[in-house]
């Protein structure tokens, strides 16, 4: 997995462009980052969209390919 891709801004930089299922791909990937304040802003946008905290980008991975069905293109969620 490539690290540098959020070596020098914030994951939720990507968001300010793109609010998409890519977006939260690239957050969950930023989970991952050799760059800590990257992870933690990953982190903290991830529990922002969704209210859900993660211990690891595995478990980020994990509960976004069970959910990403509940959430629009836009990621507002979607009544059952």
């Amino acid at each position: 997995m490539c690290h540098r891709r959020f070596a020098s801004s914030p994951p939720s930089s990507h968001l300010d462009v793109q609010s998409d299922h890519a977006a939260v791909d690239l957050l969950i990937e930023g989970l991952d980052s050799i760059v800590a304040d990257t992870r933690e802003d990953a982190r903290e946008t991830l529990d922002f969209i969704f209210n859900e905290s993660f211990a690891s980008a595995g478990q980020a991975k994990a509960w976004w390919q069970a959910n990403k069905n509940r959430y629009d293109r836009d990621l507002v969620e979607q009544d059952e």
